[in-house]
């Protein structure tokens, strides 16, 4: 009886540290996560949305080709 409390106890202490190093590896595991979705973030944030491009577009529009054409043609009218 006493080889055995003596056998079951210290398997409860391996328990016990194995699961302390599982938690230790799903925290470092979990906070890589977390550090890549803040990444993702950050560069999204950086991205200007459509709205923004759109009126960036309107701001800076480049004349195009047929926007040169037309004036000509009505000089030469």
């Amino acid at each position: 009886m006493i080889n055995e409390r003596k056998a079951l106890k210290q398997r409860l202490e391996q328990l016990n540290e194995a699961e302390i190093e599982i938690i230790k590896m799903f925290r470092k595991e979990r906070e890589g996560i977390y550090n890549r979705l803040r990444e993702i973030d950050n560069y999204q944030d950086k991205l200007p949305n459509l709205r923004e491009l759109a009126a960036q577009e309107k701001f800076n529009k480049l004349p195009l080709i047929n926007d040169k054409e037309k004036p000509s043609q009505e000089v030469q009218k």
